[in-house]
């Protein structure tokens, strides 16, 4: 969510367990209340918990991710299949207790800002 608007999406669409090379369908309604532009984006995000030195860890990394086309104030956008493509994932070890891998897809909207200072990712 963003300013005053919000993001709703059906996760009925997903699949269970995509494998690589497989399309996930998004199915998203984005709003825009706030005075900035934003865009609409959907990542494909895998969670790495672990144990170290007697400490949970957490890592997250972004696999893949989509954009959609600016949103001024006041407008909305619809996405209807907008498709993200699973890449090659990493193999897991299925019942481990000191590493735990979790893949979620997250759909968001972020503001564009005006700014000249370039971003850092």
């Amino acid at each position: 969510m963003w300013g005053d608007g919000g993001v709703h999406s059906d996760p009925a669409e997903l699949h269970a367990a995509p494998i690589a090379g497989d399309e996930i369908c998004i199915n998203a309604d984005f709003e825009n209340t706030c005075s900035r532009i934003v865009v609409p984006k959907a990542a494909i995000v895998a969670k790495h918990t672990y144990l170290a030195g007697g400490e949970t860890k957490v890592f997250t990394q972004k696999l893949s991710c989509v954009r959609g086309n600016h949103i001024i104030s006041g407008m909305s956008e619809s996405w209807r299949g907008k498709t993200i493509r699973v890449r090659k994932l990493k193999p897991s070890i299925l019942g481990c207790n000191i590493l735990r891998v979790e893949y979620f897809l997250q759909v968001s909207g972020g503001a564009e800002r005006s700014s000249s200072v370039p971003s850092r990712h």
